[in-house]
């Protein structure tokens, strides 16, 4: 079955002179060939045309559509990201302040720490007990304020990176920090409990006091 060469109708009869859908002559059509068969051997060009014309017009939509959406899309996280110089100096003062308690206290420690460390058991076992005691409460002190100096950091960790701050290493100073403390303590603990065990009777007026302290010392966390 035959198709106009102009409109592509297909033709009721194979030997008709003209189209009886769009009325134009058909003297060229043994020429021309069919509808079908000029699309197979290419001869519709503008058809092409159109085609390619198409397809770039959807990949520059595509490509558009992504970058607008990347666009916008970072321009939301800077926005998240991105802290007033309010909130700047908010969180800058307060650290400061972490950063000078936890100097002092570590600074303290560190003194009755070498305190303890000169006296001896024989001849000083009162006041090394008592040192250990003065110990264990400051580290204890220490402790608490260290663990809300964490606190602080991981709740202003982006502004506090935006300043500068490495946060993961504040974070892992602070737990050097108060793991340090409490094996100091344990040793002490240990110390004098080895101590007053082997001078048991000679001490048996302070086994109350060496427990109260033995405790604390052993339950710093």
């Amino acid at each position: 079955m035959k198709h106009c060469f102009h409109c592509g109708h297909r033709l009721s009869k194979e030997d008709v002179k003209f189209c009886n859908d769009c009325g134009k002559e058909l003297l060229e059509q043994k020429k021309q060939g069919s509808f079908i068969e000029q699309i197979k051997e290419g001869k519709f060009g503008s058809f092409k045309k159109l085609l390619v014309i198409g397809t770039v017009l959807v990949l520059l939509f595509v490509f558009f559509g992504s970058f607008v959406i990347l666009l916008f899309g970072n321009s939301g996280n800077n926005q998240q990201t991105t802290t007033t110089p309010d909130q700047t100096q908010q969180t800058i003062t307060p650290f400061n302040q972490y950063v000078e308690v936890q100097d002092s206290d570590l600074s303290e420690i560190e003194t009755l720490r070498q305190q303890y460390n000169s006296l001896s058991f024989d001849a000083d076992f009162t006041q090394k007990v008592q040192a250990a005691q003065d110990y264990g409460l400051k580290a204890e002190q220490a402790i608490a304020h260290l663990n809300d100096f964490k606190d602080f950091i991981n709740q202003n960790q982006q502004t506090l990176q935006n300043i500068g701050q490495n946060v993961p290493a504040l974070q892992a100073s602070i737990e050097s920090n108060k793991a340090i403390l409490q094996s100091n303590a344990r040793l002490m603990a240990t110390q004098i409990e080895q101590y007053a065990e082997a001078n048991k009777a000679r001490l048996q007026a302070q086994q109350e006091l060496i427990g109260t302290i033995l405790r604390l010392l052993r339950g710093l966390g």
